[in-house]
């Protein structure tokens, strides 16, 4: 597992929005854009109990996120990986 460095911090901590891809029952793809962050050397992503990206990542925790610092294409990160942990906020 590698990580997060200098830069990679500075882009997920910053005020940018990442493109999130998770899997579908059907094996289709879904890709929504949604608020990010990291803490402890993870990835955080935000999203609400019931919605499709988190109903996805329950059953099937494989994902992706690419993040575009000011929507600057040619300056981005992206990251595939494995969900550890769903915190709920309670």
């Amino acid at each position: 597992m590698a990580e997060l460095n200098r830069r990679d911090l500075e882009i997920f901590t910053g005020a940018n929005y990442g493109t999130f891809v998770t899997m579908n029952p059907d094996g289709s793809l879904h890709a929504t854009i949604t608020w990010v962050d990291a803490g402890d050397g993870n990835v955080l992503i935000n999203t609400a109990q019931g919605r499709v990206k988190d109903r996805n990542v329950r059953a099937n925790p494989r994902v992706a996120i690419a993040v575009l610092p000011d929507g600057d294409a040619y300056d981005w990160i992206s990251i595939i990986g494995t969900v550890v942990d769903i915190e709920t906020g309670e």
